[in-house]
């Protein structure tokens, strides 16, 4: 993992690799913060911000794929036991349309926080 942190000019790095659902590797290089001498762990917690977003819809293909579930699922069939207490809008938006940003939910906003308080009433 070592020579990924020059390369890239990194100041850290972790990685684990887990087999069947579980950890059978896991690793950390580098220092906490560029320029100082303390270094990471494996039990640092890492801010991955929007990269969520490519994992999310990797899970999300996967499971398509298993025919697990489709890109027309919706929001209800996949949440069944929370369906009830859903904002009725929320219900019928499918995967696609939450991965592609057009289901029409609000950005990250008072809108938004509304919403989700809703539908968690």
């Amino acid at each position: 993992m070592q020579p990924y942190l020059a390369s890239h000019g990194l100041p850290a790095f972790a990685a684990v690799v887990v087999r069947k659902g579980t950890v059978v590797a896991a690793g950390a290089v580098g220092t906490r913060r560029a320029g100082t001498d303390t270094p990471v762990t494996v039990n640092d917690r890492f801010h991955i911000g929007s990269d969520t977003k490519a994992m999310t819809s990797l899970v999300a293909a996967t499971l398509v794929e298993e025919d697990r579930i489709g890109w027309g699922s919706t929001v209800a069939e996949l949440f069944p036991e929370l369906a009830g207490s859903m904002v009725a809008g929320l219900r019928g938006v499918t995967l696609e349309q939450l991965l592609s940003h057009t289901s029409g939910i609000p950005s990250d906003n008072q809108a938004f926080m509304t919403l989700i308080g809703q539908s968690l009433a």
